[in-house]
């Protein structure tokens, strides 16, 4: 696609998006007008289709608002899930308490305890003691 064409591509897109959302949810303040027009085509073609689920424009761009809290969560989470594997494979169960500590680590303290099993401790206690 041209420049051109990308050009056409995005009027149209973000005239489309502005439309549905004023059918669906009336008049569109100037905030959401200034975020249609800076919109790329990606995020125009989500809305163009996540608008006929969303009962809020506030819940139509919720996802891209909050997109590096939802990742970071989301690499937590994931991060927590094989620290706990990689434990349970050396060690066997893993006891409740190392469980809720690994649930309520931030990222320091995951990468910390990953780098410690890393050195094949021969203990839990060795993996999550103090600094």
């Amino acid at each position: 696609m041209d420049e051109r064409e990308m050009a056409k591509a995005l009027d149209w897109g973000r005239r489309v998006v502005a439309l549905q959302l004023e059918a669906k949810f009336g008049k569109l303040s100037d905030k959401t007008r200034r975020r249609i027009a800076k919109a790329n085509l990606f995020a125009l073609e989500a809305w163009a289709v996540d608008v006929l689920k969303a009962s809020s424009i506030e819940e139509l761009f919720f996802v891209e608002d909050n997109v590096d809290q939802i990742m970071e969560h989301l690499h937590l989470n994931s991060t927590r899930q094989y620290l706990l594997r990689a434990l349970k494979r050396q060690f066997g169960e893993v006891p409740e308490s190392f469980c809720r500590r690994i649930a309520d680590a931030g990222s320091a303290d995951l990468e910390q305890w990953f780098d410690r099993l890393i050195l094949a401790p021969t203990t839990l206690d060795e993996v999550f003691a103090p600094a």
